[in-house]
């Protein structure tokens, strides 16, 4: 059963990662193609923002495998409808504008993460499940490992399509066959107590409001659960973690265009070069808490490697600012990326791993509300950086944005420093 269990959590990240492949490309498309200031360019962070308002509400009413299942096939079933649609949109054999097809494509993708938040939720569900039933800091290390890498395989796959199909259209249409065969898939692996009845698949408008309702009792309970469990660093460290790092990566591929970088050559260099490491940065996150486990003070050993790894992502940051102001040194772009998305990926792995092993310690029925939460503030974190970078260099220069993240980086790893588990 748990084999079954892993290979369907595999699939579920898998196809998470799908979208953000196709969103990581927009900004450089818009300001390459379209001609769209940075300032709008980077404002496509939005599309990612059902992830911090529904997550939680979502995750308040995924309280069993058999809710889980139902989130599932609603997410895949919309996820396969809209990516369909997404790519007659952009189909050559549509007749629309630039500005048309870029304002119904930002809409469908806008739309398509509503359907990533119901299936991430019930991966969440799942993986919670089999975390509490082995707690160890291994098994963790392991689940979480999996999680990351199967996403961002996930991401790279996405992004080799869409470099390797003549047009968008065509590779969105693959993509589309892969989610449904991932819906057959999921359908049959997904471990369920009892078959769900077909009225489970219909919520009513007026149970719905009640679960709305409901929504804030909740949050107030989870609030004092987390007060009691002195987590509250916690929460503040993944919502700045990965500002910084989200920022830079957000800007520099546009920076570097406009000193004459080819989109193509930063395209297929984050395809086959930066997401490839980044996943064996995440690999590497994964067989760092695997061994960690022989301590006794697990949990405060890995907020110490986090504050490690946080300031050393630094020095890339910085390498990357020298060489953006230095023309000579243009042919050199990758080399600060290589070292920070390493980073970067050890970083996410850890702190998932811290995040789903406090997760397990707090009641049951709040536990994938908890870590929805957790997860939200992440993406809080990262959207709305990620959002105001252009519009901070447009106003302030780089030399700021760049300061900016570095100093949101030292903030972080002081914070994981005093965390109490």
């Amino acid at each position: 059963m748990e084999k079954f269990i892993l290979i369907c959590l595999c699939i579920l990240y898998f196809i998470q990662g799908m979208p953000y492949g196709v969103q990581k490309a927009l900004p450089l498309y818009l300001h390459d193609v379209l001609n769209y200031k940075l300032d709008f360019a980077t404002k496509t962070g939005l599309l990612m923002s059902p992830w911090v308002i529904l997550r939680p509400l979502i995750g308040s009413n995924i309280t069993s495998r058999s809710s889980g299942f139902v989130s599932l096939i609603w997410g895949m079933i919309l996820t396969c409808v809209l990516n369909v649609a997404l790519s007659v949109v952009v189909s050559p054999f549509v007749d629309l504008t630039g500005s048309a097809m870029c304002a119904f494509g930002v809409t469908l993708l806008f739309s398509l993460n509503f359907g990533s938040v119901c299936i991430d939720v019930a991966a969440d569900q799942l993986a919670i499940a089999l975390a509490s039933t082995k707690s160890d800091f291994k098994s963790l290390g392991i689940s979480n490992s999996l999680q990351v890498v199967a996403y961002k395989l996930g991401v790279i796959f996405s992004g080799i399509t869409i470099s390797w199909f003549s047009t968008m259209s065509n590779a969105l249409l693959f993509q589309s066959a892969v989610y449904f065969a991932s819906l057959a898939a999921t359908v049959t692996l997904f471990p369920r107590h009892k078959t769900p009845k077909a009225t489970d698949f219909f919520v009513p408008c007026s149970s719905f409001n009640q679960q709305i309702k409901n929504f804030f009792p909740k949050l107030i309970s989870m609030l004092k659960i987390v007060s009691a469990s002195g987590t509250y660093p916690l929460a503040l460290y993944v919502l700045f973690y990965k500002l910084g790092e989200v920022g830079v990566t957000t800007l520099y591929p546009l920076l570097l265009n406009e000193k004459g970088i080819s989109r193509q050559e930063i395209n297929w260099a984050t395809a086959l070069v930066l997401d490839p490491l980044s996943l064996v940065g995440s690999l590497l996150g994964g067989v760092m808490s695997a061994h960690l486990h022989k301590h006794s003070s697990t949990a405060s050993v890995i907020t110490k490697c986090l504050g490690v790894l946080g300031l050393v992502r630094i020095l890339p940051m910085m390498v990357q600012l020298y060489i953006l102001g230095r023309f000579d040194a243009l042919k050199l772009w990758v080399l600060p990326s290589l070292f920070l998305v390493v980073f970067g990926g050890a970083t996410s792995t850890l702190t998932f791993v811290l995040m789903m092993s406090v997760s397990c310690t707090v009641p049951q029925h709040f536990q994938t509300f908890y870590y929805s939460l957790l997860c939200s503030l992440e993406v809080l974190g990262k959207l709305f950086f990620g959002c105001y970078v252009g519009m901070l260099y447009e106003n302030f220069g780089v030399t700021a944005v760049y300061a900016v993240c570095c100093l949101s980086v030292v903030f972080s790893s002081f914070l994981v420093f005093i965390v109490q588990l």
